[in-house]
């Protein structure tokens, strides 16, 4: 549970996050709530309110992925890729958990007034993130944390709290953020994420697959490009990997919102799934290479027609397909506008951070049970 205070300037939803480990060795991310909810009978992140003070919790035992005890390892935030979050200060206080013997005011884990050697995640600005001790950053006792930064947060980037110790976290992106972080602890080799994405194209024309006929499009060609300029860079972007040999092990294909308005884009989009996801394994000479094929979820379940025959196309495509491929919904991630930073962009899910990162565990998920890990 994390006690915070806001001020300066911050405008848009900011997500915070709590990064755990089990008694086992597993980290995993549990979102903790939007900070800038405004507290009141409606509110759903807020759980309570002390002055300036907001109280934000997450029930560890009902996530069901590990038993306690757990082990707090990094706190930190996030915002949409489509703000620019200036410069703020974020305050921090008091964690406390809450068990069977800790009684109904729980129990202090971090006051930040001893000696823990929090330090901030290094940002991608030209002015370090900044995280020190301070009377001001006080809820109780005489000092608190205070999180700052000077550089615009923009890209979805954030600052991170980070004991000294564990691996440096990326701030939440997409959906690949936290698929990234189940695939890479479920295998023991290191494992690589190439992604690809442009905003405003379709599978009908811009994604267009050989196999259906007319014009290759250009961001298919380009898809496959990158992915393969990824892998010959491999030994620059990664000297630790550069006497390994890669191998592809999973396709992850997230999109469809380009292709509702069109007729023929509507009608033939089975078909141009089924005709990508073939000529990119006869590409790559991998014909079982197991596919994820992610639901365009917007909005939730309620949609309109258009949005519902894309949904209905990629679950067939995925039955079409065979065993090797699989559909996973996402409606049910999907978080209203009222509650997410970016009303207007329903096309990017209001640029929720929950949704993203809990459309990127099933995606995960998903992948895991096709590679059999």
């Amino acid at each position: 549970m994390r006690t915070t205070q806001i001020e300066k300037n911050l405008q848009f939803g900011v997500n915070m996050w709590a990064r755990l480990m089990t008694a086992k060795g597993i980290y995993r991310t549990i979102p903790m709530g939007n900070v800038m909810e405004k507290d009141g009978s409606d509110a759903t992140d807020v759980i309570a309110v002390d002055g300036n003070w907001r109280l934000f919790s997450a029930d560890l035992t009902a996530l069901g992925w590990a038993e306690p005890p757990f082990e707090l390892v990094s706190v930190f935030f996030s915002t949409t890729p489509t703000n620019r979050l200036s410069d703020g200060v974020i305050h921090l206080d008091d964690i406390t958990a809450f068990g069977p013997s800790s009684g109904p005011q729980g129990g202090i884990i971090e006051g930040f007034e001893g000696s823990t050697p929090w330090e901030p995640l290094a940002n991608q600005g030209a002015a370090p993130d900044l995280a020190e001790r301070a009377r001001s950053s006080a809820r109780s006792g005489g000092l608190g944390l205070r999180f700052s930064w000077t550089v615009s947060i923009a890209n979805g980037q954030r600052g991170v709290l980070l004991p000294v110790g564990p691996s440096p976290l990326p701030a939440i992106g997409g959906p690949e953020f936290q698929l990234g972080h189940l695939v890479g602890e479920a295998y023991d080799e290191p494992v690589l994420l190439i992604k690809t994405a442009w905003g405003g194209k379709s599978i009908h024309r811009d994604f267009r697959p050989p196999s259906s006929g007319g014009s290759t499009g250009e961001f298919y060609k380009n898809m496959l490009a990158e992915y393969r300029e990824g892998l010959a860079k491999l030994g620059d972007e990664f000297p630790q990997l550069a006497k390994r040999k890669p191998e592809l092990s999973g396709f992850v294909w997230f999109q469809g919102w380009n292709d509702m308005f069109d007729d023929d884009a509507l009608r033939e989009y089975e078909a141009n799934l089924v005709n990508l996801i073939k000529d990119v394994r006869r590409e790559f000479r991998q014909p079982n290479l197991p596919v994820v094929i992610g639901e365009l979820g917007n909005g939730g379940p309620k949609a309109g027609n258009n949005m519902l025959t894309i949904r209905k196309a990629q679950k067939a495509a995925a039955k079409a397909l065979g065993p090797n491929t699989t559909f996973v919904q996402t409606t049910q991630f999907a978080r209203p506008a009222k509650e997410s930073p970016n009303v207007g962009h329903g096309h990017h899910w209001y640029g929720n951070a929950e949704s993203y990162f809990l459309i990127g565990d099933a995606l995960g998920q998903a992948l895991l049970r096709l590679t059999g890990k």
